[in-house]
Order: C-alpha cells, then sequence, then structure tokens
C-alpha cells in the first residue's frame, strides 16, 4: 500500500490508504526525507521510501568492518531509498547495537505486512513464519512476507480517451511480468493516460489488483472480465473567460538584536522596493539599524522583527512598499553557552588494586577528543599497554565539565577509584613439534606398518631422524610425527610422546618424463618407433628410452628388436628416415688381423651372411677402400662373392699393386667372363713363381714364313691350321708354333 496516491487511484488505493490514516497517523506523525523514517506516538511506523538496505559491522559508526555478512559483527545499519542500488558509504546508514553482537550463529530477520512496515528481529532462527533472513541485497517493502515466502502486489490500470460514451470491452488479455512491470495493452488502450486537450472528450480506465506469491513470474491480466468495470476517471471542460487580476500580497520583514524591546533604535523609515519573482527587497532610506537578514547573535540579546505588508491587483514586476510599522516582536533569542563535559582516562597492568593514582594536569583537546598523559602518571598510561600473564587491566577516569568556548583546557586528576576491565590469563600449552623419521628398506619388502608412540622426540625402533642415502633397487620410507612437549595431552598425543603417522615411500617407481616432452604416452607394446621431437621419456614396464641423441663414452651393447626392410628383424636400425648421410660410422685403431671397425657374425651353421649389403642404385653393395692395405680381405670357402648389376667384384688398386688378389686358392667363376678376358689388357701379364721374370702375352695366333715339322704320332689334334703364338719374357720375344 503506498504512502502516497497518483492522479488516478484505484477505490482499493483510495480504502487502504485512508485506513492506514486512520489507524496510524495522527498529530504527532512526521516523516524525515533524508532517513525515509515514518514516525508516530509511539515510535518507528514503517519507512517511506520502497527499499531497505541492510549493512553490518563491529564499530558504533559503520567504518570497522562494513560488510554485508553479520558474522561477528556487533552492529547492523538500515538505509531507506527508492533506488535498489545499494550505498557502501557507512554514514549513509543509521546503525544499531545488538546485544551480545552476531557471533557465527545469529542473523537479521525481517517480516513486511504492508504498508513499508517491516519488524527486523536478530535471532539464530527465524522468530516465526512470516520472516526470512536478510538476503544481503535490496528488500522490496511493497513485497509482503507470509508463511510461504513473500508476495507480490500490483493494481494495473489501462486507459481510453473518448469524444462521448465508453469505449466497448477488450476482447483480448495481457501477461503482467511481475520483475518488470510489463505489458502489452489491448488494441487502443495504453498503460499510461495519454494527452488529450480536446474540449469535452472524457477519459476511461479499468483496474485490475493482482496479488500472487513471489515465486510466480507473471500473470494474466483479463480485461474481458466485466467484475473490473470501465470507470470514467477525468473529463476535460471548455475554455472559461479571461478572469480579473487577483490580489497578490507580499510580506516584508527587518530585524535587530536588542537586550529588551525598550532599548530598540526607531522604526525603518521610506519605501523598500519589492521584485516579485525572487521576493526580495531593499533596505529602506532609513533603516535604522534594522538590516535584512538577522545578523552574528549577541550573548543574552534577542532578536526582534518589524513587518510592512503590502498588497495590490496589479502586475508590474515591482512595487515599492513604504515602512509605517511601529510594532516590533521577538523571533528568538541567543542563549547562553551550553555544558560541555570532558571524559579521560588511563590504565595499569597490575596483580591487585593499584594504590596511587594520576596526578597533576591534563591537556585536553575539545575538537578531537584527545588528551595527554597525567604530569605525574604514577605507573598509569594512555594506552593498555603489553598485556602482563595473570596480571589485571585497571582503569582510572576523570570526568571535567564546563560551558567556555575554549578549544583545549587543563583538566587536574583527582579520582581514586581504579576499577578492573580486562586480565591477561596465564601461557597456554606449546604446539606440538613435526618430526620426520626415515627408513630404507629392499623394494621387495613389505611396506613397513606405521610405528607406535615413542618417547619424547626419538625414532621409531629401526627408523631414523636423519635421511639417509639410498641404494638402487631400495625404498626411501618416511613417515611425519607429532611431539608434545607439554605435561597434559594435546590433540590426543599423550604427554612427553611422539605421535608418528603412516609411512610414505619418498622414491616410487615409474616412467621418467622431462618437462618439454612433446611425444605424449608411448605404446607399452611394440612394434616400437620414436616418438616427438623434444625432452625425453623412459618407460617403466617396457624399458623403452625415446629421445634424440645418444653420446656415449664407454661400450653398448643391444639385444633388441626391430623391424628391418623386407621383413628381416634387426638388433640394431639406424637412419631409417635417411636424413643423415651414412647409418653406421665405425672406428678401429687395433692391428690385429681379427679385429675391425665393424665386425659381423653369423652363428648359424647353414647358410646366412655375417655382412649382407644391398644398393637399390647404381652405386655398390660394399665399398671398401684402404690407404695403403687392403680394401677388401675375407677368407672362408669362397673369399669373395659378388653380384651386382655393372660388376659383381670391381677391384681398383691405389698404388698400382694387385687390384684383386687371391691367396692361397684360385679365381672361380660359373661362367666364361673372366676366360674370356684373359687376354684383354686387364689380364696381361703373369708373374713366375721360381724368379722376378715377368711373362706378357703380346698378340694372339699369327701366319709366318718359317716352317717347323713335328712328328704326327706325337702331335696332339689334327693339321688343319698352323700358327705363331707370340710371347715376350723381359725383353726378349719368343715365338711358339701352336695348331689345331
Amino acid at each position: 500500500m503506498p504512502f502516497s496516491l497518483s492522479s488516478n487511484p484505484s477505490i482499493e488505493e483510495i480504502s487502504d490508504a485512508l485506513n492506514y490514516i486512520l489507524s496510524n497517523f495522527g498529530s504527532n506523525v512526521s516523516i524525515d526525507p533524508n532517513t525515509g523514517v515514518v514516525s508516530g506516538p509511539t515510535g518507528q511506523i514503517g519507512y517511506y521510501y520502497r527499499y531497505l538496505f541492510i549493512k553490518y559491522a563491529t564499530s558504533f559508526e559503520g567504518t570497522v568492518g562494513f560488510s554485508n555478512s553479520p558474522t561477528n559483527a556487533l552492529y547492523f545499519g538500515t538505509r531507506n531509498s527508492n533506488s535498489n542500488v545499494e550505498s557502501n558509504i557507512p554514514s549513509d546508514y543509521i546503525w544499531n547495537k545488538v546485544t551480545g553482537g552476531f557471533g557465527t550463529t545469529k542473523f537479521l530477520w525481517y517480516s513486511t505486512s504492508g504498508g513499508r512496515q517491516v519488524s527486523l528481529i536478530v535471532n539464530a532462527t527465524a522468530p516465526g513464519t512470516s520472516y526470512l533472513v536478510d538476503p544481503g541485497t535490496a528488500i522490496d517493502l511493497d513485497v509482503i512476507t507470509n508463511n510461504s515466502g513473500s508476495v507480490n502486489t500490483a493494481t494495473v490500470a489501462i486507459y481510453y480517451w473518448t469524444t462521448g460514451s465508453a469505449p466497448a470491452r477488450p476482447s483480448t488479455t495481457s501477461t503482467y511480468t511481475w520483475a518488470t512491470g510489463a505489458f502489452t495493452p489491448p488494441s487502443g488502450w495504453s498503460v499510461s493516460i495519454p494527452s488529450d486537450t480536446t474540449n469535452g472528450d472524457t477519459l476511461w480506465a479499468i483496474y485490475i489488483p493482482l496479488k500472487s506469491p513471489s515465486t510466480v513470474l507473471t500473470a494474466v491480466l483479463d480485461w474481458t472480465n466485466t467484475s473490473y468495470p470501465i470507470v470514467q476517471v477525468s473529463k476535460n471542460g471548455s475554455t472559461g473567460g479571461t478572469g480579473i487580476n487577483g490580489t497578490r500580497t507580499a510580506v516584508i520583514t527587518m530585524f535587530q538584536w536588542a537586550a529588551s524591546s525598550g532599548s530598540l533604535s526607531a522604526f525603518p523609515s521610506g519605501n523598500s522596493t519589492y521584485t516579485w519573482a525572487t521576493g526580495t527587497f531593499t533596505l529602506p532610506s532609513t533603516p535604522y539599524s534594522w538590516t535584512i537578514l538577522p545578523g552574528a547573535s549577541v550573548a543574552g540579546y534577542t532578536l526582534f522583527a518589524v513587518d510592512a505588508i503590502y498588497s495590490d491587483n496589479l502586475t508590474s514586476a515591482t512595487s515599492s512598499i513604504p515602512w509605517t510599522t511601529s510594532v516590533a516582536y521577538p523571533v528568538g533569542a541567543s542563549g547562553v553557552n551550553g555544558n560541555r563535559t570532558a571524559f579521560l582516562q588511563m590504565y595499569q597492568w597490575a596483580a591487585s588494586t593499584p594504590t596511587s593514582f594520576p596526578s597533576g594536569t591534563s591537556t585536553y583537546t575539545w575538537a578531537t577528543a584527545s588528551y595527554t598523559a597525567a604530569s605525574s602518571p604514577n605507573g598509569w598510561t594512555l594506552l593498555p599497554g603489553t598485556p602482563v600473564a595473570g596480571y589485571f587491566l585497571y582503569a582510572i577516569d576523570q570526568v571535567y565539565s564546563d560551558n567556555l568556548t575554549t578549544a583545549t583546557t587543563t583538566v587536574t586528576w583527582s579520582s581514586s577509584s581504579p576499577y578492573p576491565i580486562g586480565s591477561s590469563g596465564a601461557n597456554g600449552d606449546q604446539g606440538l613439534s613435526s618430526i620426520t623419521c626415515y627408513l630404507v628398506q629392499n623394494q621387495a619388502t613389505s611396506p613397513p606398518s606405521t610405528p607406535a608412540n615413542t618417547t619424547g622426540p626419538t625414532a621409531p625402533s629401526g627408523w631414523t631422524l636423519v635421511a639417509p642415502s639410498v641404494s638402487i633397487g631400495d625404498v626411501l620410507w618416511y613417515s611425519f610425527g607429532q611431539y608434545n612437549p607439554n605435561a597434559t595431552t594435546v590433540n590426543g598425543v599423550p604427554a612427553g610422546q611422539t605421535k608418528w603417522g603412516a609411512p610414505t615411500a619418498a622414491s616410487v617407481f615409474q616412467d621418467i618424463r622431462s618437462d618439454n616432452w612433446n611425444g605424449g604416452t608411448p605404446p607399452t607394446s611394440g612394434p616400437y618407433s620414436p616418438l616427438g621431437t623434444a625432452g625425453y621419456y623412459i618407460q617403466r614396464s617396457t624399458g623403452v628410452m625415446y629421445l634424440n641423441s645418444v653420446l656415449g663414452r664407454g661400450v653398448a651393447e643391444f639385444d633388441g628388436y626391430n623391424a628391418g626392410p623386407s621383413g628381416y628383424s634387426t638388433a640394431i636400425l639406424a637412419n631409417k628416415s635417411l636424413n643423415q648421410n651414412s647409418g653406421v660410422e665405425a672406428y678401429t685403431n687395433n692391428t690385429f688381423i681379427s679385429s675391425g671397425a665393424i665386425r659381423a657374425f653369423n652363428s648359424q651353421s647353414g647358410a646366412g651372411n655375417a655382412i649382407y649389403a644391398y644398393q637399390g642404385g647404381t652405386g655398390n653393395g660394399i665399398y671398401a677402400q684402404s690407404a695403403s692395405g687392403t680394401g677388401v680381405y675375407s677368407t672362408g670357402s669362397i673369399g669373395v662373392n659378388g653380384s651386382g648389376g655393372t660388376y659383381g667384384v670391381l677391384g681398383s688398386s691405389t698404388t698400382a699393386s694387385y687390384a684383386v688378389y687371391a691367396n692361397n686358392g684360385y679365381y672361380g667363376t660359373n661362367n666364361s667372363t673372366l676366360v674370356t678376358n684373359l687376354y684383354s689388357d686387364f689380364a696381361k701379364t703373369l708373374v713366375g713363381t721360381g724368379g722376378s721374370n715377368q711373362m706378357r702375352f703380346v698378340g694372339g695366333v699369327t701366319s709366318g714364313s718359317g716352317i717347323a715339322t713335328f712328328n704326327a704320332a706325337n702331335k696332339p689334334g689334327g693339321n688343319s691350321t698352323n700358327g705363331w703364338m707370340t710371347i715376350q719374357i723381359d725383353s726378349t720375344t719368343l715365338y711358339i708354333p701352336v695348331w689345331t
């Protein structure tokens, strides 16, 4: 129910307003526009504005602990406003002290009963079914609370102007939204009074009162319901004639301070010029100590006033008003100074009531309520100071009053009545000390059990208080303990004992991964392949290590598995991506005939190769080069077995020695290639075994004029063709007869 009515109130609003006025308003009812508080003969009876805000604090003016939470607060503040935006300025609130404070269990409960009346109660639980706890946001005083929550109420109206009779009733309904108060009116009707200045036009309206629980979001406005009548609100009248000027009256007043009416000076004389638009006027020609404004007060004097009253029915902007009065009347007085009181207090810690007291004087500053210590404090201080265990804090007061206006006052200490205001308790128990013990045992051993309590800050049996070194295969276990050095049990730990917690393994067997690893989680079963481009990963379950490079200074042994070309497996698979020029490069500095930069063995007794080389292009399957030794040295049932698209075996000597050399064996071939080429430039020199003579084939069979006769009985072959073979031994040319 509103405190004020609109220009077109509903019957229900008028009835509610009258009932409220008759019930609550009397000659002593007032409204404070600054705070919104409506007060009656019995005190506060409600609020003028719609929204109520609640804040909490620990100081009486709200500046300390200012918040929306009541926890441990000592005061709560209220603010009434038509805006639903809260203020964060403590001085905007009226502060109320809570007996005993809120603590951690009390809350502020409110109940609204209409007419913007609200009941506020501090309690741990709801005082009644209509009470709700402060939400920390704006409380809408127009929303009534009940045992099922809050209730929304509203009176909704639509308007229509006509030039004659009432308009036709709407044939549609509207949906009212409680959160915004918005709805769509029927066609031709308006939600507010539209403008109409036509003489004789009539304003009509339909009013629908609404009331719903606050949990309901919308309501139906049934404009077709005839129980909501179409009522005439107002009607434009016809334009009247021009009236005569009305009477205007001016009252001007002048003032004078005087000890009594008999001591007043003569009354003002002459004329003052009065300005109707502003209500201001000028001094008359002879004011006689009278002034337009009262001026500064004089202690003990009375303020007197004189008036000049003037009326006319003119329209001029100014008028000249004559001063003819001879009557003055009192309008106020300047009173004597009021009393002011200062309260001074000093403190002392003592085992019993002190017997000496402050003496001498203190200087009290009225503007700040601050003061100096007594000139002879006798052990008393302006502040309580540091507590002393087992002592009481005593206070002593000195009260002073006067009716002066000085900025400071010298106050003499004469009080001899100290009183206790607090005490300092004995020291409490020491806190529990944290201790850690350690145990090393083989990783195959079962985890240790929780150690039993020990006497003093000592380690359990078999454990140590110093972290030991740990060997490979061992696990370091640790247990956190709490030692109680007190003579009583603290937090469940007996006096003088250490209570130990469950052991924890400090070394954990798991995968090892660098912080920059970007290869994800590796698989736990093969086939394996390189992962990631940065960092390293060592997988515990498989023992597989992923990293960019291995740079070692010792020896390495591999007995693993990789899928090589054509389905063959290999222990070491190098340069599969072909990013490097060589797959494997090895060096040796040994002179043993069985040593080598690379040694290969095939343990099978059957076929197979110790070294297998395959060249998919036009290069060499094996290319061996020696600076002064042998390019390829091999022994076996077949020393060298080669096949290739161009050459099976290609030998080249860098010292004009042997390109291909067979030691303790013969050249073998399964075709005529070698035989055909024995007469070529590449195989034309034979070295004798008996000396250093060399025999060279110079040419093939040639004809000649010489005749040689052989015994046909001993001559092999036939006699069809005869000829000579030319050979050269060192520098001598010889001819050998040949025939077929």
